[in-house]
């Protein structure tokens, strides 16, 4: 029996696995809990990583002596990026996001157990090692092109019942939200989905194997386009044009010139590709950007405030999940400068940098950013390497992982594709899959150290169960608070949910609101100001106004109502908070003026919110001077 017939005819539990693994970070929703869609999953993700570990761990100690490890260096440089995140930002282990401490533990798991299965006992470079691993990725790729499929007609179902695939207006682009919950998420994952249909038709033995798959990726393609996501569209023509000049034959240079000598054939086969690959992504992603260049621009601009920051942050970042906190002032700062005075209406409080990349340097500096990408490239080369007595099947299946992981690495750079838990979960499984032959270490364990190892995988399952079983029933309590709002109750609730989620600014800030509406000030600061160590909130700042106006206080509050005016030099709130202030203050000149700007809604960006702000500035002013206000409507 061939080898890839032997390892074909095993049961797939490893698809299996990762089918309900990643069905579960893709599509688990609780409407009991604050943030319905990433707390479930983010949830899900640990257990997940758990109980692969403790699966894998109790495998080996009932190998005996045929039992075996395998460290790349992979899995060594995700260890040491975790360590240096650690080393310079140690609150980070409080961090429970999708990039927090605990995420980036179980996406290490799941990378390292994947690393095990699919070379179980055997040599990284034997044909049989080979056809295992990349039958797994062909189970993988079904499974994510499945997955996709779902949330593609459940997008479409979402336009149809909206029956509209574009809002004029509101937060959100379009009603194709899937089960992701935002638009650009959907995108994402129906981006790789597209890829990973497309490798299964290649790979396919039978024309059923070809229909299947070929149907999936026109659902996906028609949601994927309806969809709208630029980015999205950027990282699926990037995964398969990279594929494509991979497995061209190169007999001529770039420009058609004849290829003589060794060293020229080697630069022409390899650089070809490459210039042809960088010139082609240039060119489609300046077409994406003329589609909405207002939009590129703010993304432009984040990045340009980004730079700021590693330049003054270039060794240890500003701290491992602390981009939303520093971000305020630099975005200040970069509008302080003339010459960006004509994007003050794309200013945002921003969570990342909408670039992977950039968010990771910024973050943890210069030797985290290099840590990041590292294990990503290296993963990348060894799927574009070919492989020994490899069929044309693995060949495909193979080059299927590599087209799915240009893709991600690809959108990476325009959006933040990482802190979607099963897309994470996806390139990390990916990261396992990469064959590296060389830089692995491989390993035979002794009985008592497989009894350590299982000691260590239940320590980390009791250490998330026990973290899970504290913080669920907290954000049950916060999503409870929160809706209480008004009342007693809520501060109660959301106070006990703030003591056992230390990590969570915004659940501090909802908090310190909930206090201020129970008419203790005080408190409220004590909450606000604990608020701006966790959480870049947009809003914090003029919640810290309104608190330290109610505390008799209008010199702190005129400080923060300032800083929100000048991180956000378009919008009208901080103007209305600063009428606020200087009335209480006795400068009526300064109340009139400031009103009368929001009445005439002096702003680029018209909104709901925008007309609700005029219609309680048009109150106050009615209220505190007892004459008409100012001729409404006017625009700069």
């Amino acid at each position: 029996m061939s080898p890839e017939r032997e390892a074909r005819d095993r049961p797939p539990i490893g698809g299996l696995v990762f089918a309900a693994f990643l069905a579960l970070t893709a599509f688990a929703v609780d409407p009991g809990v604050h943030r319905v869609f990433t707390t479930p999953r983010l949830a899900a993700l640990g257990v997940g990583s758990a109980l692969l570990a403790m699966g894998w761990s109790v495998h080996l100690l009932r190998l005996a002596d045929r039992a075996r490890i395998s460290f790349s260096a992979i899995e060594w440089l995700l260890g040491l990026s975790i360590l240096w995140k650690l080393a310079t930002s140690p609150g980070w282990t409080s961090d429970l996001g999708a990039v927090g401490f605990r995420a980036q533990l179980a996406l290490l798991t799941v990378t390292f157990v994947t690393r095990q299965y699919v070379g179980r006992g055997m040599d990284d470079d034997s044909a049989r090692s080979t056809t295992r691993r990349t039958l797994v990725v062909g189970d993988a790729m079904h499974a994510l092109w499945i997955c996709a499929t779902a949330q593609a007609v459940l997008g479409l179902a979402q336009a149809v019942a909206a029956g509209a695939v574009r809002y004029d207006s509101g937060p959100l682009k379009t009603p194709m939200v899937g089960a992701l919950g935002s638009p650009n998420s959907l995108g994402a994952f129906l981006a790789l989905g597209a890829l990973a249909s497309g490798f299964s038709i290649l790979s396919a033995r039978s024309r059923a194997g070809r229909i299947i798959p070929g149907m999936a990726l026109l659902v996906i393609a028609t949601a994927l386009l309806a969809n709208g996501s630029r980015g999205a569209v950027l990282g699926g023509a990037a995964g398969c044009l990279a594929v494509y000049l991979a497995t061209r034959r190169w007999k001529r240079g770039p420009l058609g010139t004849a290829i003589e000598g060794r060293a020229t054939a080697m630069i022409a086969r390899r650089g070809a590709p490459v210039v042809l690959f960088l010139s082609s992504l240039v060119v489609l992603g300046a077409t994406l950007h003329a589609l909405d260049p207002d939009s590129g621009r703010g993304r432009i601009m984040v990045w340009e405030i980004t730079a700021d920051m590693i330049g003054e942050n270039p060794t240890r970042g500003v701290g491992a999940g602390s981009f939303d906190v520093a971000y305020p002032p630099y975005q200040a700062a970069y509008f302080d400068d003339p010459d960006h005075q004509a994007w003050t209406h794309k200013a945002i409080g921003a969570e990342h940098a909408f670039n992977e990349y950039l968010s990771a340097t910024a973050e943890s500096g210069i030797p985290g950013g290099v840590l990041f990408i590292l294990p990503w490239v290296l993963a990348l080369a060894a799927l574009l390497t070919n492989s020994k007595g490899e069929s044309d099947r693995a060949r495909w299946l193979r080059l299927g992982g590599a087209g799915v992981l240009i893709g991600l690495l690809v959108h990476a750079s325009v959006d933040a594709v990482l802190a979607i838990p099963s897309i994470a979960l996806t390139g990390h499984v990916l990261l396992g899959f990469a064959p590296m032959t060389k830089g692995t270490v491989s390993l035979r364990v002794s009985r008592r150290v497989r009894i350590a190892i299982l000691g260590v995988a239940l320590g980390y399952a009791a250490f998330l169960g026990a973290s899970l079983a504290r913080e669920y029933p907290a954000r049950q309590l916060w999503l409870k608070g929160l809706a209480a709002a008004g009342t007693t109750q809520a501060a109660t609730d959301l106070q006990s949910a703030a003591e056992a989620l230390p990590g969570e600014g915004e659940v501090l800030r909802d908090l310190g609101n909930a206090l201020l509406a129970a008419d203790d000030p005080g408190g409220a600061i004590v909450a606000l100001e604990a608020a701006r160590n966790r959480t870049g909130h947009p809003n914090l700042h003029l919640d810290l106004a309104r608190a330290f106006l109610r505390a008799g206080e209008p010199t702190l509050a005129r400080l923060h109502a300032d800083s929100a005016r000048s991180i956000f030099p378009d919008r009208l709130a901080p103007h209305l908070a600063l009428a606020h202030v200087y009335r209480v203050s006795g400068d009526d000149d300064r109340a009139m003026e400031s009103l009368a700007r929001v009445i005439n809604k002096e702003t680029r960006v018209q909104s709901a919110t925008v007309d609700s702000l005029a219609d309680e500035a048009t109150t106050l002013w009615t209220s505190w001077y007892g004459s008409p206000p100012p001729r409404a409507g006017a625009r700069r």
